[in-house]
């Protein structure tokens, strides 16, 4: 995945924490620390915390405060951010979860390769929190131990949320179109939609409601699903959250923070611009974009947008030999577009998402996938790693295969001897290898959230560059691109820069 991000801006109306601020527009220049925005959240004594992939941010209404690593974060990509009962702030991190009591942070680290995504803080002080695992789990987290209650019934599925109601105690768990009631150590199931599609909860006063995909209903709980309204909607769900609800509640959406302000009124922190994650130029000078809002084509400056609900959260883009564009989703879905027809359809689901794309000298096509490294040859599709495989590229030169994993990368001519680089190689400390890519020197580079390093795939020697040690200016890297000139540029938290080979 070339994960190309345009902008990040969090736009303020007006809130009850700061002066009036309307649309103005928080970057980096105003002390923000990345923007990359995964989480906000608006604590009780009114402050905005701004999570994102490099550090957590207290905003005032005016000025960014920024907590990283240096400050005692167990990590500084942040997932999700929440509130206890006794005021504490609850952060999860890709680490594991900090509870920041406004002096110090206390950490309790995760000893499962699990990431967690999301989470629910309960009146007893118990944690609940989603995995974003193949398997899809749900775990507790209770004076410092991590207990898992529940793992999805079906492989690949990944779409586990939790959701607590303060006022009733109840707990609820979903799994796409299983909804599920959490009853002491009990998980009892309640429901299924049959849709394949998640549910979506929200609050409607005491009543918890369940948005279903089938026949467009909604649902309340009662110890079981009894349908209360049919009506229509498309899929901006907080839209009708907040038409049913007329303001009570504060709604959470992605990078979307909605509650009520003044005047009736409503104010909203979000991110501006759609995450664009992937762009390809095809052989007809077309250009491609993969976005979380689904795929725009761009030619001669006309764009032409494909619905989300028909193409969602497109990640990957690939042209193979007969000028067939394949996307691939986050959803686990393969698209492809045919130039005689101009048609577009779905050629293969059933994997959790597809994260990037190559295509070798022979036409086969590589592609990174949450099961592993899968090879598409012809019509037919074969499976050559079983790791989670976030990253690929092709060297046309050496005919090597280089594909990014968990901690690591994978180099090979044959898939039947694949050699393996992680840490204790040299490839810097790090989690996803996000991007893979080579410089005009023949070097193999890996970019992650801690970095990158630079590896000879000859010798399998390698260089590490990170903040940390004073050889890059940015926390991670996730994108390279070598151009026509030999500028072997990279994408950061901090930008944009090149490697000076001097």
């Amino acid at each position: 995945m070339k994960a190309i991000f345009i902008a990040f801006f969090i736009v303020v109306g007006n809130l009850s924490i700061a002066q009036s601020h309307p649309n103005r527009v928080f970057t980096m220049n105003d002390g923000l620390s990345q923007m990359k925005i995964t989480s906000l959240y608006l604590d009780s004594r009114g402050f905005l915390w701004v999570g994102t992939r490099n550090g957590l941010n207290k905003f005032n209404g005016n000025t960014f405060e920024v907590f990283t690593t240096h400050n005692g974060l167990s990590h500084d990509r942040i997932h999700d951010i929440k509130e206890d009962t006794a005021g504490n702030l609850v952060i999860l991190t890709y680490a594991g979860v900090d509870v920041f009591d406004g002096k110090t942070f206390k950490s309790y680290p995760k000893a499962f390769n699990n990431v967690l995504y999301n989470f629910e803080v309960d009146n007893e002080g118990k944690i609940w929190i989603c995995d974003n695992d193949v398997e899809g789990k749900v775990w507790v987290l209770k004076d410092g131990v991590y207990t898992e209650i529940y793992t999805t019934h079906t492989k690949n599925r990944k779409w586990v949320t939790f959701q607590y109601d303060k006022k009733s105690n109840l707990r609820f768990l979903t799994d796409r179109d299983l909804a599920f009631i959490v009853e002491g150590d009990t998980v009892r199931f309640i429901a299924n939609d049959k849709t394949g599609k998640p549910f979506n909860i929200a609050d409607l006063d005491d009543n918890p409601i369940f948005v279903s995909n089938k026949d467009s209903k909604l649902y309340y709980f009662n110890n079981d699903f009894i349908p209360v309204l049919k009506t229509t909607y498309n899929s901006d769900f907080p839209k009708l959250f907040e038409n049913i609800t007329a303001n009570k509640i504060w709604m959470y959406y992605k990078n979307v923070l909605d509650l009520p302000g003044y005047n009736g009124e409503r104010s909203r922190f979000e991110n501006k611009f759609v995450n664009v994650n992937d762009v390809v130029k095809d052989k007809n000078n077309q250009y491609w974009l993969g976005t979380e809002m689904g795929l725009v084509q761009v030619y001669n400056g006309a764009i032409q947008s494909f619905s989300s609900k028909d193409l969602p959260n497109i990640w990957t883009i690939i042209e193979d030999r007969e000028q067939n564009i394949l996307f691939g989703s986050y959803d686990g879905e393969l698209y492809k577009n045919s130039p005689q027809t101009g048609k577009i359809s779905l050629i293969k689901k059933g994997v959790n998402y597809f994260a990037g794309s190559a295509i070798d000298d022979e036409g086969r096509i590589y592609f990174a996938v949450s099961y592993g490294l899968e090879i598409k040859d012809g019509n037919n599709f074969k499976k050559i790693w079983d790791k989670t495989t976030f990253s690929v590229y092709y060297d046309k030169y050496k005919k090597n295969v280089v594909f990014g994993t968990f901690g690591g990368i994978g180099i090979f001519k044959n898939p039947d001897s694949i050699k393996y680089l992680g840490h204790e190689e040299g490839i810097h400390e790090c989690g996803y290898i996000q991007n893979v890519g080579m410089d005009k020197a023949g070097y193999y580079w890996t970019g992650s959230y801690t970095g990158a390093t630079r590896v000879n795939p000859v010798t399998y020697q390698t260089k590490s560059y990170t903040l940390e040690n004073g050889k890059l200016n940015s926390k991670g890297i996730f994108c390279s691109f070598l151009d026509n000139s030999g500028n072997f540029w990279l994408g950061g938290d901090n930008g944009l820069m090149f490697y000076n080979y001097s």
